[in-house]
């Protein structure tokens, strides 16, 4: 048996502006031609949709989420250390190994 597939939670994905929901609606209402009251419902639905997903998309923050704070701490104390290394070894003359 082969282990599970790890992936991403949606939770943790950027929002994505519902274009493709919006162009199949319409396309639908269309094709099945659907009375103005049903458009009218279509539309305030609609509207609601695209104004929750401009809300989130101006309050979301991003976060790396695969770096917990401790390994990103070590991460930038071994940049700052190579850094340093680079300016030493420049300053002297010698070449990097």
């Amino acid at each position: 048996m082969k282990p599970k597939l790890k992936v991403i939670s949606y939770r943790n994905l950027p929002v994505r502006l519902p274009f493709v929901g919006t162009a199949v609606g319409w396309l639908l209402l269309d094709r099945f031609h659907a009375p103005g009251w049903v458009w009218g419902i279509a539309a305030t639905l609609c509207a609601i949709m695209w104004a929750v997903s401009i809300f989130l998309l101006v309050a979301e923050e991003t976060v790396d989420i695969f770096l917990s704070d401790k390994t990103a701490e070590r991460v930038s104390d071994q940049a700052v250390a190579d850094a340093r290394r680079l300016v030493e070894n420049a300053a002297t003359g010698k070449r990097p190994n």
